[in-house]
């Protein structure tokens, strides 16, 4: 279990935070304002024109750690809650996160993090909380709780973003004037990752050439879900394209193998596992991580033939039933040249299986 490197961040007790700024000083309450699976004890801001609350911890340098908090406002109002995170001996900050639309938000919202190697193993960082009310704002209430701070495993420096504008550009630099690799339907869903030099742009991936360096404007992505597990990212992409034809993207040949690909890659996970690079079936078979259990977002190969490595793959988006069933989808199944999802689930015990490789060992 990932550690939360905020100490008292759900605060149940007094202890390591302080308070600056004009008007009440806050305080901790213990009242219903989350629905329980958490603390009921929070940090409470009353009034105020501009306040904020500070923590001083040390975390692991060279490490990029998600960072999630619960918020709730009294009622709709012209207040804006911001995150900032700096070396305490000063330089530059880490992050500077502003809630958006903070006046009608309830619930938890997380962001990344990232905190870059240095000469020193660890750094002392300073978490500031800023609440403003703006010009016309009434006097109301704001409850935050349950703040964490935790190393991020590498797959889940990404997160699931939905494209927002119809013909939107995937371009390969990070600016309106350079060529573009793609252009993505309104509705993609594609992985994205935080540039740590700009928040214009995100860095993403051109699922059908994952080697290369893929940005998309940050404005013409909406819906993003930080928490959305790898396997459902994967899952859900290969669902979209569901229905396309292999010209659609872009694809030739028997392009079962570069078609889950482009689903793993277009996720975020191109850097993880380099046989997205590969189209041969029995070459990715030869690289994949195997596991002997398949599970949702797991590939499932299988031969034709009994000198064959590998003849075909496809993207397992079931979890595995008790009987052994799962169900799955597909290019190329059986030569067509649309993308399926197959109309009879597959079984474990089918004979024709050559094994099950997982992006990642932990599926």
């Amino acid at each position: 279990m990932p550690t939360n490197v905020i100490p008292n961040g759900s605060f149940e007790t007094d202890e390591n935070w302080n308070f600056y700024g004009s008007g009440t000083t806050p305080h901790y309450v213990t009242d219903v304002h989350y629905d329980g699976q958490r603390s009921l004890r929070c940090t409470q801001v009353t009034t105020g024109e501009t306040l904020q609350t500070y923590a001083f911890f040390t975390v692991p340098t060279g490490k990029t750690y998600r960072f999630s908090f619960y918020a709730q406002f009294e009622e709709a109002n012209n207040i804006t809650l911001r995150f900032f995170i700096a070396p305490r001996m000063g330089g530059n900050s880490y992050c500077n996160y502003t809630l958006p639309d903070a006046e009608t938000f309830t619930g938890i919202k997380s962001f990344n993090v990232d905190i870059p190697a240095s000469t020193s193993d660890t750094v002392e960082v300073m978490l500031t909380i800023a609440t403003k009310w703006l010009s016309g704002a009434t006097l109301k209430k704001v409850w935050i709780d349950a703040l964490e701070m935790v190393e991020m495993l590498p797959y889940e420096k990404w997160a699931q973003g939905y494209i927002s504008i119809p013909q939107t550009k995937i371009r390969k630099e990070p600016n309106t004037t350079s060529g573009y690799w793609i252009k993505f339907e309104q509705g993609t869903p594609l992985g994205i990752k935080s540039l740590s030099t700009t928040n214009d742009w995100y860095l993403t991936t051109y699922g059908q050439n994952p080697t290369e360096a893929a940005y998309v404007m940050a404005s013409n992505v909406n819906n993003i879900d930080a928490s959305k597990p790898w396997y459902d990212r994967v899952v859900e992409i290969a669902e979209f394209y569901e229905g396309k034809n292999k010209s659609d993207l872009a694809l030739t040949g028997e392009w079962c193998q570069s078609f889950v690909n482009v689903c793993v890659a277009q996720a975020g996970l191109a850097d993880y596992n380099p046989w997205v690079s590969e189209s041969n079936c029995g070459d990715a078979w030869g690289m994949i991580s195997h596991v002997a259990t398949p599970s949702k977002g797991c590939l499932v190969y299988t031969k034709n033939r009994p000198e064959d490595t590998a003849s075909h793959v496809a993207l397992i988006i079931s979890n595995v039933a008790e009987n052994g069933d799962f169900d799955v989808i597909e290019g190329n199944y059986e030569g067509s040249s649309v993308v399926n999802i197959r109309p009879t689930p597959m079984n474990v015990s089918d004979t024709n299986i050559v094994g099950f490789g997982c992006p990642f060992d932990e599926a």
